[in-house]
C-alpha cells in the first residue's frame, strides 16, 4: 500500500529495468500502474513528455538481444538516455560500511554512469 500510495502522489518515478524479456513485461504493468490505464492501447494515447514516469536501463552488457529489447521498450516507454553497465563498484555500492565514503570512494567506476543520469534526471526539474 506505501508503495502504491508514493506512486500516486510522485510527480516522476524511475523505472529500473534489466534488458530482458522479463523487465519487458514488467516495465509495461509498473507503467500501467503509474499512469492508471487499463491497458498499453490507453498508455499510448498519453504523450512521452507527459508521461510520469521514466525508465532507467540497467545491469546493461551491450548484446544484440539487449539492444533489440532496449529499442522496443523505447518505441512503447521513455527512457533515460543514460545507462547503468553492470559495474561491480555500483553493485556494491548499497553494502553497509560502518565509516562514510566520499561519493568517488563508494561509486568508484561507476560515477560517470550515476553523474549521466543524475544530470539527466535533474533537467526534468529545470524544464
Amino acid at each position: 500500500m506505501a508503495t502504491v500510495a508514493s506512486i500516486s502522489i510522485a510527480d516522476k518515478v524511475i523505472v529500473p529495468f534489466r534488458p530482458d524479456y522479463v523487465s519487458q513485461l514488467a516495465v509495461d504493468r509498473v507503467a500501467l500502474l503509474i499512469e492508471g490505464k487499463k491497458d498499453l492501447d490507453a498508455l499510448a494515447a498519453v504523450p512521452f513528455d507527459q508521461r510520469r514516469y521514466i525508465c532507467l536501463a540497467n545491469f546493461v552488457g551491450g548484446t544484440g538481444k539487449e539492444r533489440l529489447i532496449l529499442e522496443e521498450i523505447t518505441l512503447i516507454h521513455p527512457v533515460l538516455k543514460a545507462q547503468l553497465s553492470y559495474c561491480r563498484d555500483l553493485a556494491s555500492a548499497f553494502d553497509w560500511l560502518d565509516r562514510r565514503l566520499s561519493f568517488e570512494a563508494k561509486y568508484g567506476e561507476a560515477v560517470p554512469q550515476i553523474k549521466a543520469v543524475y544530470d539527466e534526471v535533474s533537467a526534468f526539474r529545470r524544464a
